[in-house]
């Protein structure tokens, strides 16, 4: 092998190729049907996390997770703009992570100001609603305030 020239830029980028090509792990799209443990994932992962457990102070209920995963089905039957990509292990075949992209088209200050009035978050009943509503809607707030009417790609839980 010839010599290996650690400051070229190219040296990164290949070697975090060769490293992702050897992991045993696969990204596809997620179908409906991976919805549920996607979801439980979610939870697991949230689980020791200070706002999470405000806004979801009983867990992973039941409820919590059927609402979530019947959000998660809807979004990928139904919006275009949402895209869940998952992780499996491919010895086990066991979901491994997964990511939820959001590609915003751009739009005018009338549908952002549409967006904002809309005041409905659809939590759970056994969600802490008021502090739910008020970290969702401070996040879409901060989205529009950053990208106003521009196309942008961001990714959500």
């Amino acid at each position: 092998m010839g010599r290996v020239d650690v400051h070229d830029p190219t040296f990164a980028v290949q070697s975090q190729r060769e490293v992702i090509r050897s992991m045993p792990f696969t990204l596809s799209p997620a179908s409906e049907e991976d919805s549920e443990a996607i979801i439980r994932l979610q939870f697991e992962a949230c689980a020791e996390d200070p706002g999470f457990a405000v806004i979801f102070p009983h867990g992973s209920t039941p409820e919590a997770i059927a609402n979530f995963t019947k959000h998660n089905q809807d979004d990928i039957r139904n919006d275009a703009s949402c895209h869940v990509m998952k992780v499996t292990d491919n010895e086990t075949g066991e979901l491994a992570g997964f990511a939820i992209w959001h590609f915003l088209p751009e739009r005018s200050q009338d549908q952002i100001d549409a967006e904002m009035l809309n005041e409905e978050v659809d939590l759970p009943s056994d969600a802490n609603k008021e502090a739910g509503t008020v970290l969702i809607r401070n996040g879409y707030r901060k989205r529009h305030e950053i990208m106003g009417g521009k196309a942008y790609a961001c990714m959500s839980f």
